[in-house]
C-alpha cells in the first residue's frame, strides 16, 4: 500500500504546475519543512546503527527540499534557472533513487516533473526517474503537514 504522501504530493505538484497558488504555497511550506528536518534526521542517524545504513538517503532529504524550494521560486517569478541547474537537480534525483533496503522515496517522479517544468516550462524530461515508494521511517518521521 502506498503512503498518503505519494498521492498528495503528486497532486500538489500537478496543481502547482497548473498555477494554483494555494498548492504552490503548501508545496513550498512542505519543502521548507524537509530542509528544517535535517538536524533532527542527522541526530536520529547518529544514534541508530540501522539508520547509518541509510545515511546517503538521510542526506538527500534536505537536498530534495532545497531543490523543490528553488523550483517553486523559479515558477513563482517566471525567471529561468541557471544554465546547468536542471542537470544538477537530475544528479541529486539520481542519487536519491539508488536502491536501499530502508528507504525508497515516493516524491522523486513528481519532483522531477516540477524541476523540468521550472527549467523548460514543459512537463517532459529526457531523464526520467523511476517511481519509488517511501519507507515507513520517512512517512512517520516527516509526515505531510496539514495546511
Amino acid at each position: 500500500m502506498d503512503p498518503p504522501l505519494k498521492h498528495e504530493f503528486q497532486s500538489l505538484v500537478e496543481r502547482s504546475i497548473g498555477g494554483d497558488t494555494a498548492s504552490i504555497d503548501r508545496l513550498d511550506w512542505l519543502f521548507q519543512s524537509w530542509v528544517a528536518a535535517a538536524p533532527a534526521l542527522d541526530a536520529l542517524e547518529a544514534n541508530s546503527p540501522l539508520l547509518k545504513e541509510a545515511a546517503s538517503h538521510i542526506a538527500s532529504w534536505p537536498k530534495l527540499g532545497t531543490m523543490g524550494e528553488e523550483a517553486i521560486q523559479f515558477l513563482r517569478t517566471g525567471s529561468a534557472p541557471p544554465a546547468n541547474w536542471q542537470e544538477k537537480q537530475i544528479a541529486v534525483l539520481q542519487d536519491a533513487v539508488k536502491p536501499s533496503e530502508l528507504v525508497e522515496f515516493v516524491v522523486l517522479e513528481p519532483l522531477q516533473k516540477l524541476v523540468s517544468t521550472a527549467s523548460t516550462r514543459e512537463s517532459q524530461s529526457n531523464n526520467p526517474i523511476p517511481s519509488m515508494r517511501i519507507c515507513s521511517i520517512w512517512s512517520t518521521t516527516i509526515p505531510l503537514p496539514a495546511p
